[in-house]
């Protein structure tokens, strides 16, 4: 809309120019013609047209103001500005309100106040705990993109201590898959050789997500369709420099992401991480208790993580 009332101040601006121009030619062509008619009283003729000339084109030029007054053009533009921003303003009060339901969420699984309700944070398998505490970003993800679509498809590349194989696991957690991607979404991808294609322009994206730590909007083509990759690194935690994992959302193409979308997803990565690390810590007590041990176990990692990601298998 801003651009619409732009281009038409730009018009109305070129007609005021175009009735100046014409105007001023008209007005030399009239002295002239006047000069001459005093001088021996010629041209009467050609004076009676050009002055009936300049007096339509004055009138033009008052209807053309009256209609396309820049003034009225200006307050268009300055309210169709001010109900963007009301919009962004509403589209943030939204997202805010996601991240309040996170934190809310994680500290409702984290903040134990008995050891019945810690124990059943590593009770719970992790794509069900991690769902709950990053709901509404995985339902609602067109609020944090702001556009109109409807399909995503929404992972985690994560690290933790699973309480099954006793050491740290890498996991690709898959929460939502419209664009049926899941399958190439592996831990593996991440450091395999082998990838060609849409396939390795995926990988690419999440290398440079990972490796330099920074957040990535990127483009792939799986199956023939042209598609949006953004990916947002999950931090280590008490850590910002480095990365652990991996938030990942697949769209329809995003030609320009909203400024505050890094910043949002980096927030949701926080609360990852320390959800992760509070369930890797439940794992490592429970695993450490001496009813858990059977003779020949091996020791129970330590519980920080060793960011498997970033080392060869």
């Amino acid at each position: 809309m801003t651009q619409l009332f732009d281009n038409l101040k730009r018009y109305v601006a070129i007609i005021s120019w175009l009735f100046t121009l014409l105007e001023t030619a008209v007005g030399i062509v009239f002295g002239a013609l006047l000069g001459a008619y005093l001088a021996d009283g010629s041209y009467r003729r050609s004076l009676l047209a050009v002055g009936l000339a300049y007096l339509a084109l004055l009138i033009a030029k008052l209807a053309t103001q009256r209609l396309f007054p820049s003034a009225v053009v200006e307050e268009l533009r300055s309210r169709g500005l001010l109900a963007e921003a009301r919009k962004q303003l509403d589209r943030r009060t939204v997202v805010s309100g996601f991240i309040t339901d996170s934190i809310t969420a994680l500290n409702a699984q984290t903040c134990a106040i008995n050891s019945e309700a810690e124990n059943t944070l590593c009770s719970q398998a992790v794509s069900t705990g991690l769902k709950q505490v990053i709901e509404p970003l995985i339902s609602r993800p067109q609020y944090v993109f702001d556009c109109n679509e409807s399909r995503f498809t929404v992972a985690c590349l994560v690290n933790y201590l699973s309480p099954t194989s006793r050491d740290w696991t890498d996991d690709f957690i898959v929460f939502r898959d419209d664009f049926g991607v899941s399958e190439t979404l592996v831990p593996s991808l991440l450091r395999d050789s082998e990838a060609r294609g849409s396939l390795l322009d995926l990988q690419k994206a999440m290398q440079r997500c990972f490796n330099d730590n920074v957040f990535v909007c990127d483009s792939f083509t799986p199956k023939g369709e042209l598609l949006s990759i953004v990916a947002s690194p999950i931090p280590l935690v008490c850590e910002s420099t480095q990365a652990n994992g991996i938030l990942l959302f697949v769209s329809r193409p995003v030609h320009q992401c909203p400024h505050d979308v890094e910043i949002t997803f980096r927030i949701f990565g926080r609360i990852i991480a320390n959800w992760l690390a509070k369930y890797s810590e439940c794992v490592g007590a429970r695993l450490s208790e001496p009813p858990d041990l059977s003779p020949g176990t091996t020791a129970i990692p330590s519980q920080t993580s060793p960011n498997a990601f970033s080392s060869p298998p």
